[in-house]
């Protein structure tokens, strides 16, 4: 399973979009997906913040790692 799916499947589960993380994160669209596509890395700093909001929103651990290296486990 990619990060993407992940994180898409535990947003749905809780009823949140990757809109509202990129709301939340202050992070554009094109720029999540392409973290997520592996096209991007984030910088530390975004990586920690889209983490904090992925676990607020699905009440699951997410890492700042798990951006930078897009892998659900890293």
């Amino acid at each position: 399973m990619t990060l993407k799916d992940k994180l898409k499947r535990d947003l749905k589960a809780n009823r949140w979009t990757l809109g509202s993380v990129c709301r939340e994160a202050n992070v554009h669209q094109s720029t999540l997906s392409l973290i997520l596509q592996g096209k991007s890395v984030p910088t530390y700093e975004r990586a920690v913040t889209l983490a904090k909001v992925a676990t607020e929103k699905t009440g699951v651990a997410y890492t700042p790692l798990m951006f930078i290296y897009n892998k659900v486990n890293p």
